[in-house]
C-alpha cells in the first residue's frame, strides 16, 4: 500500500483497536512486544505505549548505536497483518512516537477477500448473544469478505468470540 489516505486508514483502525505491534531493530537487536496507541496526522506520528518494564532509553540508544533510527513493524490488524519500516521520531517515558510509513504491505488473514467498511460509513452487525441466544447483541463491523466479518468486541467479551464463530440470527 503506498497510497498515504490508506496507510493512514489502515494505522487509524490499529490504533482504535489499540493492536498488538512488534518492533524490532536491524538483526533483531532490540524486540518490543506491545501496542498501537494513537496515530497522530497532525504529528505525523504513530504513538506505540512503551511496555511495562521497557527502558524507553534503550530503544532509542540501540537505534543511536547503530547510527539509525529505522525500525521494523508488524502490526496485528483488525483486517490484516501489517508490515512497514519507519523512523523513531521521539520517546517519551510512556510512549515511543514513529513516523507514519511512506509504504505498508499488507497480508490478508483470511481465505477471501476483505470490503473493508469504507471511512464515514459504520456498518452495525445485530446478532444473539453468545451467552443468552435470547438476547442480541449489536458490533461495529471492520471488514466483510465472501467466509466471514471481523467485529470490534471489548476485552471482556473476547472469551465468547472464538476466531470462525458462527454467529446466529445474523442482521445488519
Amino acid at each position: 500500500v503506498e497510497e498515504a489516505s490508506q496507510i493512514v486508514r489502515l494505522l487509524k483502525e490499529g490504533a482504535e483497536s489499540v493492536a498488538a505491534a512488534m518492533i524490532w531493530t536491524e538483526n533483531q537487536e532490540q524486540i518490543i512486544q506491545s501496542h498501537l496507541s494513537i496515530l497522530s496526522q497532525v504529528d505525523s506520528a504513530i504513538g506505540v505505549i512503551v511496555p511495562e518494564g521497557q527502558d524507553s532509553g534503550a530503544f532509542e540508544r540501540t537505534l543511536e548505536a547503530r547510527g539509525t533510527r529505522e525500525c521494523f513493524f508488524s502490526v496485528s490488524l483488525p483486517s490484516s497483518q501489517a508490515f512497514f519500516k519507519t523512523r523513531l521520531l521521539r520517546v517519551d517515558r510512556d510512549e515511543f512516537f514513529f513516523a507514519i510509513p511512506e509504504v505498508l504491505y499488507k497480508v490478508q488473514r483470511r481465505a477471501a477477500l476483505r470490503l473493508p467498511v469504507p471511512d464515514g460509513h459504520v456498518l452495525k452487525v445485530e446478532h444473539a448473544s453468545p451467552v443468552d441466544p435470547f438476547q442480541r447483541v449489536t458490533h461495529r463491523a471492520f471488514d466483510l469478505s465472501a467466509v466471514g466479518i471481523s467485529l470490534l468486541i471489548s476485552g471482556e467479551e473476547t472469551p465468547f468470540y472464538e476466531p470462525a464463530s458462527v454467529l446466529q440470527q445474523l442482521s445488519f
